[in-house]
């Protein structure tokens, strides 16, 4: 019963004045957050982690500090919040000293200005951040060189066996791991201002990754990214498709959920020149419901495009395509993203 006993804290946090109580509470606190975070309910965690913070004392672990800012970050960007995200963000900034450190807040940071379409601002901070953690795209006048040397990555990578990925250990270097979950949260924001040059070199970046350092669950979304990087490039879909399907396949095998869900939706983009309407409709309906349990509202709330795409010709009727659209744009209005919002406005007036 403890996120009984946690939430009856609530009303009574200042209160609680014994050292012993506070830690016990903070403790009883922030598990109840963990457990709300799994269901999906940001205004109880949002609820939660503040009350930690009023009993966090100066004298506390400045880890401490920072992990309950983070998880309180997240938590306001889950519900819409995002001016109040970017107070916290810049909190969590004065508490960490790496990149490495402060990771996953700006995962979410860069996530929450690319929704208010601050796309300069997005790309500012995941550039600088993937910088400091190793990983620096090449000025504009080298970037076609790197790029025929990335997709060389790609192509060897495809004349391979598949079982070859799945004999390999998964990559295990925390530096890595967060410049990957950094690319995927910057790749949507080089989308949109049509920088598609970067966008296929950070996502082929991540699939060099994956072939020097071994695959993993923060590697699959970018590497599905580089996909359809093959298509903007190259005008190669026959190989997006190819490869979307083996990374999706390694997933599958390895159980690399949530995060394969942003490969379905990147299959749900790319198959519709092989397969039929149904499938694509199939994989995003998939790939979205598997997002939105995962905490990936933004990469949610893209996969309205792959769906209502698919239904302009394989919806039973009219009432369920427009159903489908004002779904989205509830989707959009409630987590405050200006793309999806912008893009779905249009079909559903």
């Amino acid at each position: 019963m403890f996120a009984v006993a946690a939430e009856q804290y609530l009303p009574v946090v200042d209160a609680v004045h014994d050292d012993a109580e506070r830690r016990r509470v903070v403790g009883l606190l922030r598990r109840a957050a963990e457990q709300a975070t799994l269901t999906g309910d940001y205004s109880l965690v949002n609820a939660l982690l503040g009350a930690t913070l009023r009993l966090i004392g100066p004298g506390d672990e400045t880890a401490l500090l920072a992990e309950v800012h983070t998880g309180r970050h997240a938590a306001l960007y889950g519900i819409g919040r995002l001016d109040e995200a970017d107070e916290v963000y810049r909190t969590i900034e004065g508490l960490s000293t790496t990149a490495t450190q402060r990771a996953n807040a700006t995962v979410v940071q860069v996530l929450s200005l690319t929704q208010r379409s601050r796309l300069t601002d997005a790309i500012g901070l995941g550039l600088d951040s993937l910088r400091e953690l190793g990983i620096t795209v090449p000025a504009a006048d080298r970037l076609p060189i790197e790029l025929d040397d990335q997709f060389g990555h790609l192509y060897r990578w495809l004349e391979t066996q598949a079982a070859d990925d799945l004999a390999r250990s998964d990559i295990t270097e925390p530096r890595l791991i967060a410049a990957a979950r950094l690319i995927n949260a910057v790749l949507p924001a080089t989308y949109f201002v049509a920088d598609h040059a970067t966008n296929a070199w950070l996502s082929l970046e991540a699939l060099r990754i994956w072939l020097e350092h071994g695959p993993g669950p923060t590697l699959v979304g970018p590497a599905s990214t580089a996909a359809f990087a093959t298509v903007t490039m190259r005008g190669d879909y026959a190989a997006g498709y190819r490869a979307v399907r083996r990374i999706l396949g390694l997933g599958e095998a390895r159980g690399y959920e949530p995060d394969i869900c942003q490969a379905r939706f990147l299959f749900s983009v790319l198959c519709c020149w092989f397969e039929p309407a149904e499938k694509t409709l199939q994989a995003g309906r998939q790939a979205r419901d598997g997002l939105i349990a995962g905490g990936d509202l933004a990469n949610a709330g893209y996969t309205w495009q792959s769906i209502v795409a698919a239904l302009l010709d394989c919806a039973p009727s009219l009432d369920a395509f427009v159903a489908e659209v004002e779904a989205g744009l509830t989707f959009a209005r409630r987590t405050g993203s200006e793309q999806s919002g912008q893009w779905l406005e249009p079909i559903g007036g």
